[in-house]
Order: structure tokens, then C-alpha cells, then sequence
């Protein structure tokens, strides 16, 4: 069993003072009010309209990140972002499931986006912090890390990627992004996101053809149709023609680091020869488990921010 402790309290910036380290990357999952079921076309459109229908917020789950650099020599001040990628105000979702006969076409669409403004974030998670509605992994980096995420939040929005937001989107190459992928993106540039965190959050899904609407196909999909009782029974088999998905869960996350921080063990697993494990110490903010890891010695990626 690793050690617990409570850490500093939150006050917007969840650093507590050190020379070990130059930063500070939290990872903040926030489930769905009622669970969104994967299992199934039928079952994930069921559980998708239950959460809707909840009055809460973030309805399919949520990812937050929260990313502080120290002033180094030179520097002219600190560096602090909380934020999450979001569907802007002028959402068409509903309309195109609705209306437009997008069925499960919805998920590979693009949307405006944006990214939350410090202030509603920080709202947001102080009041599941007292309810324990959200799970957190805080990694203490050294400066060249810190710097490259820096780097990268500000030509993210200096680019205008935070205005296109959708699910499969991926961030690093100029697409936007989902909140899970916006987050897991952090992860990636800070040579924090082992294999075994990524298999414990990570989704693959085949989406029948029959089911996809818009303009991917050109199909009218009604929403009744992803609702009856026998079918769409299930996803597609390979052989089957396909539309394919790859996503991060934020229900997944929530749930891996709350069975992680109750057993006691490494959310990122224990390590290889190659790649040892990061220590993790077991840590809550009022109700919400978490994580604190000690990742100052790990260099991140040699490889260029943005991909092709």
C-alpha cells in the first residue's frame, strides 16, 4: 500500500511549495451524472438520453487540466492555465440527432468549441470536490516539461483549435478536440501517459453503417431507430463495413483512478524495465480521490509538438 496524505488545500492553483519541481500537470475526471453504457449502439443511446434528461452538467462526462509553471530566470511571470475543451453555446447536436437524421453520425462530427475560462472551472470542481464528483492525478514535472505544455496550450488557442471540438478529433494535429483527448494530449507531451493509464481509459468502437447519418453516408438515421428493443443489438463484427472510433472515457478515468486510490496502487501501473513507474502517492481533496506522481525526472518526448 503507498502512503496517504490530504495536499494543500485548493486555492485555484494546487501547488504546494517546493524546490523539487518547476510544475505542476493535474488531470481532473468528471463522470457523467448516470453513466454512459458502451456496450452497445442501443444501450449507449439509451444511457446517453437518461444523462440528458438528468438536469446536470456534463452530461457525457468531463476532463479538466490544470497545468502551473514557476517563474524561471528570466522569465517575466508565472505560466497558469484551468481550463477543459467544450461544445461552444451554438451546439447543433440535438438538432442533428433530432432533426437532420444524424443517428450515431453525431460521434464523428465536428462542432464549435471553445475552451472553459478559469473562473467556471474552478467553480465547477470546488463543488464536486465537497461531493466527490470529481477524481484527480497530479504529476510534479520539471521546467523543460512545463515549458513545452505551456508552449503548447498557447499555440493550441493561439491557433484557433480550441474552436472545433469533437469527440475522435485529434489535438496535436491542428483538429481541436474532445475534453478526453485534450487532456490525454497533455499527458502525451509530458511522456506521462503509459500504456497502462491509456488501456484503462481508452475505447475502440465499430459503428455499423447502417447506424451512421449525415454526411458521412448521406443516410437519414431517426433517433427511434437507435432505440428499439431489437436492434442495433451490437457494434461490428471487422468484416462487417464500419465506421470506427477511438476515444478517451472520462467515465473510464473516474472510475480507474477511484479503484486505483481504494487498492491502494499505482494508477499508472508498475512500470517496465524500459519505462520504470512513476511514484504515486495516494492524496484527496475534501471528498475527491486522487494521485500526486512524481514525474520531475522524466523527460518528455523529443518529438515535434505538432504532427502531421
Amino acid at each position: 500500500m503507498m502512503p496517504r496524505r490530504t495536499i494543500c488545500l485548493f486555492v485555484a492553483i494546487l501547488i504546494c511549495s517546493t524546490n523539487a519541481f518547476a510544475g505542476i500537470l493535474t488531470i481532473y475526471a468528471i463522470p457523467s451524472p448516470k453513466g454512459i453504457d458502451w456496450t452497445s449502439p442501443k444501450s449507449l443511446a439509451w444511457s446517453a438520453i437518461s444523462n440528458q434528461i438528468s438536469d446536470k452538467t456534463h452530461t457525457i462526462g468531463h476532463a479538466n487540466i490544470h497545468l502551473r509553471c514557476r517563474v524561471e530566470e528570466g522569465d517575466a511571470e508565472n505560466f497558469e492555465i484551468l481550463t477543459g475543451m467544450t461544445s461552444a453555446d451554438n451546439d447543433p447536436t440535438n438538432d442533428r440527432i433530432k432533426h437532420e437524421g444524424y443517428g450515431l453520425g453525431v460521434l464523428f462530427a465536428t462542432v464549435p468549441g471553445r475552451l472553459e475560462t478559469h473562473d467556471e472551472a474552478s467553480r465547477d470542481l470546488h463543488s464536486r470536490f465537497k461531493r466527490g464528483l470529481v477524481n484527480f492525478m497530479q504529476f510534479q514535472i520539471g521546467a523543460p516539461t512545463c515549458s513545452r505544455l505551456a508552449q503548447y496550450a498557447n499555440e493550441y488557442q493561439e491557433r484557433g483549435y480550441d474552436q472545433f471540438y469533437g469527440l475522435p478529433n485529434r489535438p496535436r494535429h491542428g483538429e481541436g478536440a474532445g475534453c478526453t483527448a485534450f487532456a490525454a494530449s497533455f499527458l502525451d507531451l509530458a511522456g506521462v501517459h503509459a500504456g497502462y493509464l491509456k488501456a484503462n481509459w481508452s475505447k475502440t468502437r465499430r459503428v455499423p453503417e447502417n447506424l451512421v447519418g449525415g454526411p458521412l453516408t448521406g443516410n437519414f438515421v431517426p433517433v427511434q431507430s437507435l432505440l428499439r428493443p431489437l436492434r442495433p443489438s451490437r457494434w461490428a463484427t471487422p468484416d462487417e463495413t464500419q465506421f470506427t472510433i477511438n476515444f478517451f472515457d472520462p467515465d473510464a478515468l473516474f472510475q480507474h483512478i477511484e479503484s486505483a486510490w481504494k487498492a491502494g496502487l499505482n494508477p499508472l501501473g508498475a512500470g517496465t524495465d524500459q519505462t520504470p513507474a512513476i511514484p504515486a502517492q495516494m492524496s484527496n481533496i475534501a471528498q475527491a480521490k486522487g494521485f500526486i506522481l512524481n514525474a520531475n525526472l522524466i523527460h518528455a518526448p523529443t518529438e515535434p509538438i505538432w504532427l502531421n
